[in-house]
């Protein structure tokens, strides 16, 4: 990416950020995808696409908004 991007989107009711679709294009993410989120000292977050097989077991189930530590 050039420079730094700005998009906004609205969390849900239910705590869901979706993701604009030129963002997911312009990563290469698809849905299905596994992220990793971190959270920083400052309250930011970085989310990044988690690509080395076996760090996320294929069967886990995350919609239970589980902290892993990498």
């Amino acid at each position: 990416m050039v420079g730094r991007r700005v998009h906004l989107t609205r969390l849900g009711h239910n705590g869901r950020v979706q993701l604009p679709p030129e963002v997911l294009a312009g990563l290469g993410w698809k849905g299905g995808d596994y992220v990793k989120i971190e959270i920083d000292e400052q309250g930011r977050v970085e989310v990044t696409k988690v690509t080395t097989a076996g760090v996320v077991p294929p069967a886990a189930d995350f919609r239970g908004g589980h902290f892993l530590d990498f």
